[in-house]
C-alpha cells in the first residue's frame, strides 16, 4: 500500500529543506507528488502552498467548465505510452506524420486534440519522446509514429501489444513495457543509468550491476 505522501511519480516520501523537493498535492486527485518530479517551478505563482491541481484536472475543469467530480475526473486522458490514468503531462501533437501506425479501435480515446503521457513513461520512452524543457517538464515531442504490434514480447507480461524497450546491455534480449518494469519486484530506480543529454539507458535486473561497473570504470579513466 502506498504511503499517504509517497510521490506518485518517483515513489520517494520523503521531503527535503530545498524547496523544489516539496510534496504538493492536487487538490482534486488527492495524490502527493514533488514540485520538481512535475515541473513545478519556483517561479510559477501555481506553487504556492502545498495544494495545486495537476495538468489534466486543470484541463478538465477548462473544458467542462464547471467544478470538477473527483469520482470521474481524468477517467478519460490515458498515457499514450502505457494507456493508464494519472499523474500526466500534455504532448505536443505532431504535425509532420501520423500518430498511430494502425487503425485499432484501442486508441479512439488519443484521437482527442489533446494528448498525455506520464512522466516517467516519456523519459523512459526516448526511442518515441523527448522532453524539450526538463525544467518544467513540458513541451514533450513525439519523434516518430508509434508503433504498437511487436514480434516480440514483453518479459513480465508475456503481451505483445504496446510499447516495449529493450534492455541497452549488448545482445541482451530482454524486452518489456515501461509500466510492467516499474510496477514489477525487480524495479528500482538504480536500474536507470542516467548519461550525457537526460538519456536514460534501462537495464534488465540481470545486466543492471554488470553495466553499473562498467560505467563506473569508464567514469574513472
Amino acid at each position: 500500500m502506498l504511503n499517504d505522501r509517497e510521490c506518485i511519480i518517483c515513489n520517494d516520501v520523503e521531503e527535503y529543506a530545498y524547496n523544489e523537493l516539496t510534496l504538493v498535492k492536487c487538490k482534486n486527485c488527492d495524490v502527493f507528488f514533488h514540485k520538481i518530479c512535475y515541473g513545478i517551478s519556483n517561479h510559477n505563482a501555481s506553487n504556492q502552498g502545498i495544494v495545486i491541481l495537476c495538468d489534466p484536472c486543470q484541463y478538465e475543469l477548462q473544458i467542462k467548465g464547471k467544478q470538477l467530480n473527483k469520482l470521474s475526473s481524468n477517467k478519460d486522458l490515458k498515457c499514450l505510452i502505457c494507456f493508464n490514468t494519472g499523474i500526466l503531462k500534455r504532448v505536443l501533437i505532431p504535425q509532420k506524420f501520423d500518430l498511430f501506425q494502425t487503425s485499432e479501435s484501442k486508441f479512439n480515446h488519443l484521437q482527442n486534440r489533446a494528448i498525455w503521457i506520464h512522466i516517467e513513461c516519456a523519459i523512459y520512452s526516448q526511442d518515441y519522446i523527448t522532453i524539450h524543457n526538463w525544467r518544467t517538464m513540458s513541451n514533450i515531442e513525439i519523434l516518430k509514429p508509434l508503433i504498437y504490434i511487436n514480434n516480440k514480447s514483453c518479459c513480465f507480461c508475456n503481451g505483445n501489444f504496446g510499447i516495449l524497450r529493450q534492455c541497452r546491455f549488448s545482445q541482451c534480449m530482454e524486452y518489456f513495457h515501461i509500466h510492467c518494469l516499474l510496477k514489477s519486484p525487480y524495479y528500482k530506480r538504480r536500474n536507470i543509468i542516467i548519461e550525457k543529454n537526460h538519456l536514460f539507458q534501462i537495464y534488465c535486473h540481470k545486466h543492471f550491476k554488470i553495466q553499473s561497473q562498467i560505467s563506473l570504470e569508464q567514469g574513472q579513466k
